[in-house]
């Protein structure tokens, strides 16, 4: 029985010892290589991101530069339109003077659309008021 655990000391044990050791090297070995493979995909992520971001920034900028070009476009129209009431306003001063303007079908017309405007406004503000339950 001597001899048996002799062997199995000198024989068995160091081979288990080997066998076990290769597999905890193979699991640790396997181990960093998932570590490693994380890190890389952890990597690609943060790139992605980055890329996302700056394709974010990229279309702030496109919708920043198309509203500065609407807002002016706006901006001169606005002023267009400013002078063109200037000029009618002053032509209208001026029919107020005419002595046809009893029978001028523009003051006329003037005369309706501002009364017309009045009733709307009027109507408009009657819209607004809270109405109580029947």
């Amino acid at each position: 029985m001597e001899a048996f655990i002799e062997i199995f000391q000198s024989i068995v044990m160091p081979g288990v010892t080997l066998i076990v050791g290769y597999f905890g090297w193979k699991a640790n070995a396997e181990k960093n290589k998932l570590k490693a493979e994380v890190e890389g995909m952890k990597a690609t992520n943060v790139a992605k991101e980055i890329e996302n971001q700056n394709s974010w920034i990229d279309l702030y900028k496109k919708l920043h530069d198309d509203l500065a070009l609407r807002l002016t476009d706006a901006e001169k129209e606005i002023s267009e339109l400013k002078k063109t009431i200037y000029i009618h306003e002053v032509a209208f001063q001026k029919a107020n003077a005419c002595p046809y303007g009893n029978n001028c079908p523009i003051i006329h017309e003037l005369s309706k659309s501002k009364n017309i405007n009045k009733r709307k406004k009027r109507a408009d503000d009657t819209d607004n008021r809270q109405r109580e339950p029947p």
